[in-house]
């Protein structure tokens, strides 16, 4: 195994775990009762403007409310997705570093490949928890940098196993 690939299986590996980890991290902290209180926040809300519609009432929901709801909905489906494209991410460079001799030999371009898939494969999932964590446009930058250096490496090597004879 070529140095290149063994650091691709190893840090995909480790993106896997660091994935598993934060998984768990998430998991024992949010104690999954975040779905279950958004949940119910929804319902509650959308009961109260069913009862104003009905008796042509005020009630006393507020578009904050529904805000507020969806911000935590969507901070948790970041921390989730954190979690889940690090582990899919780390397999996919898992598999690549194996196949990376039959994919890219002879190819003067199979290291910055190789790196860029790394680079990538770390900064989406980054971007990600960045965004669960608060930091918005920081963790947008990471994601869009990660996913576009990822799509570009695999379209890249989609290409040279495609003319490959």
């Amino acid at each position: 195994m070529e140095p290149l690939q063994k650091r691709l299986v190893v840090c995909g590996v480790g993106l896997i775990l660091a994935g598993l980890v934060y998984g768990h991290a998430y998991s024992f902290i949010s104690n999954h009762t975040a779905l279950l209180t958004i949940k119910d926040d929804y319902q509650a809300i959308f009961v109260d403007v069913t009862r104003s519609v009905n008796t042509n009432a005020g009630g006393s929901f507020a578009s904050n409310d529904i805000d507020d709801i969806n911000s935590k909905s969507t901070q948790h489906r970041r921390a989730v997705g954190a979690h889940a494209h690090a582990i899919n991410l780390g397999l996919l460079i898992t598999i690549i570093g194996l196949i990376l001799s039959f994919a890219l030999a002879g190819n003067k371009h199979a290291c910055k490949i190789g790196y860029g898939l790394l680079t990538g494969s770390i900064c989406y999932p980054t971007g990600l928890a960045l965004q669960a964590m608060g930091l918005v446009l920081a963790g947008e930058a990471f994601a869009l940098l990660g996913a576009a250096l990822v799509l570009g490496c695999l379209a890249i090597t989609l290409f040279f196993l495609l003319i490959k004879p």
